[in-house]
């Protein structure tokens, strides 16, 4: 049986999500043109704590595509 990933809060991370070492949240996807995107988040749930000095909401910035 294979172990599910999960982050440094032990919530369980789902396809396309990922915890970076600054504690922010990753989520990456394909728009509709085929070019990957990213949304970064202080928060995985809306439960969590956004930690003191951060913004509590969704950044938009730093979108990377591959080609």
């Amino acid at each position: 049986m294979s172990e599910k990933r999960r982050d440094n809060r032990n919530h369980i991370l789902r396809t396309g999500e990922s915890q970076r070492k600054d504690g922010r949240y990753a989520y990456k996807y394909t728009n509709n043109l085929g070019k990957i995107q990213f949304v970064y988040a202080w928060k995985l749930v809306p439960t969590d704590r956004t930690p003191n000095g951060k913004k509590d909401d969704i950044s938009h910035l730093g979108k990377k595509s591959y080609k």
